[in-house]
């Protein structure tokens, strides 16, 4: 499949990339979240803000295992529950102090 190195694969190349990859079976091709539409929110209408946290760890016990990634979204709500608009969004990467630990298999 060929692209401009310049530019790089447009998207209709990239979603037929990912086709091919998850038609294997062996990969699964997350796909990054889109803007989220805004809802007009009326002046005299209280709405509540809401955070979103996301960790990556390299396991489940706090005392071997670190995180490595998080990622972060304030999301605006109607008193339901129902959102409005999202907010500030933030990710990052942290280094690890120590190497992956490879499950031993028998």
């Amino acid at each position: 499949m060929p692209y401009d190195v310049a530019t790089g694969p447009d998207l209709n190349q990239l979603e037929e990339m990912a086709a091919l990859l998850e038609a294997s079976g062996q990969y699964r091709v997350l796909r990054r979240v889109g803007d989220h539409p805004s809802v007009e929110v009326p002046a005299n209408v209280r709405t509540r803000v809401g955070h979103l946290l996301d960790l990556e760890t390299t396991g489940l016990d706090p005392a071997q295992d670190e995180i490595i990634g998080d990622g972060h979204a304030a999301l605006h709500l109607w008193a339901d529950g129902t959102s409005t608009r999202l907010g500030s969004r933030s990710a990052g990467l942290n280094s690890r102090r120590h190497p992956f630990r490879l499950p031993s298999r028998r």
